[in-house]
């Protein structure tokens, strides 16, 4: 539980600093004093990070042509992103399968970093590439729920099934994020061309937003019908009490919680 408190609170935060450079929110003393601390503990946590990353993109762009820059918000990204894969992981460790939450700990770790690089690379002020800021996101989470599938398939198969029989039925239901997460960026991309969309500093930030609570409600749904290709890792029956669920809930308290604090900004608090 604590780690799940620790978990929302440092979501809303970042998704509160991303929303707060993309839309160019104003806020009172009190909230830009916290955001800032915040943004300074994690460019603190990243510090050692950057340098290296920079570097990075420097030979893409010796060697690819690719003129890519490091925005201030990938770092926020990444919390977001590996704050969804340790919430898997936190489930896995809860019914002990240690090995494999430590698997998806450190491999989500490593795909949240890639993908929040290059959704950092895109700019928030550039319209026409800001868009494509969530299919990082989307392809980060379908890569992640595709490799523990396979490890599932792996090393906790039940007896008697093969490892396709095992992977296949999970492999589907993995494909089906990427169904949600197209589907929500189809909308975003017809929903640019509304007028009340063009305005906006951050179209794409604002479509990354509509994907969180995509994927929640998506979550949710799972819970309540309860009848996902694998058994449920939580072995509790009471839909409100399973891992989906709950993950799902989470999101949709940072988004909550997000909007509060915004709400408290324009009161100038």
């Amino acid at each position: 539980m604590y780690f799940r408190v620790l978990g929302i609170l440092a979501g809303t935060l970042s998704l509160t600093v991303l929303v707060w450079k993309g839309f160019h929110f104003s806020f009172g003393p009190f909230l830009l004093r916290i955001l800032e601390i915040w943004e300074n503990e994690a460019y603190a946590l990243f510090v050692v990070l950057e340098p290296f990353i920079k570097g990075c993109l420097a030979d893409l762009r010796t060697y690819v042509g690719w003129n890519l820059h490091l925005g201030l918000q990938w770092k926020h990204v990444f919390v977001l992103m590996w704050l969804y894969f340790g919430a898997n992981a936190r489930s896995n460790w809860s019914i002990g399968r240690k090995f494999s939450a430590v698997f998806r700990a450190l491999w989500g770790g490593v795909i949240a970093l890639i993908a929040g690089v290059f959704s950092g690379a895109v700019a928030f002020d550039n319209t026409a590439l800001n868009m494509f800021t969530p299919i990082f996101a989307v392809i980060g989470v379908v890569i992640f729920e595709l490799s523990t599938s396979t490890w599932m398939a792996t090393f906790h198969r039940r007896p008697g099934l093969s490892w396709w029989r095992t992977f296949r039925p999970m492999a589907r239901f993995d494909l089906s994020f990427l169904a949600v997460g197209i589907a929500a960026i189809m909308f975003g991309f017809a929903a640019s061309a509304l007028p009340i969309v063009q305005k906006l500093p951050s179209p794409g930030l604002a479509l990354l937003v509509l994907l969180v609570i995509a994927v929640a409600l998506f979550w949710i749904w799972l819970g309540v019908r309860d009848q996902k290709p694998y058994e449920n890792l939580s072995g509790e029956k009471k839909w409100w009490r399973t891992r989906e669920v709950r993950l799902g809930l989470d999101m949709l308290s940072v988004i909550g919680l997000t909007s509060l604090i915004v709400l408290l900004g324009m009161a100038r608090i």
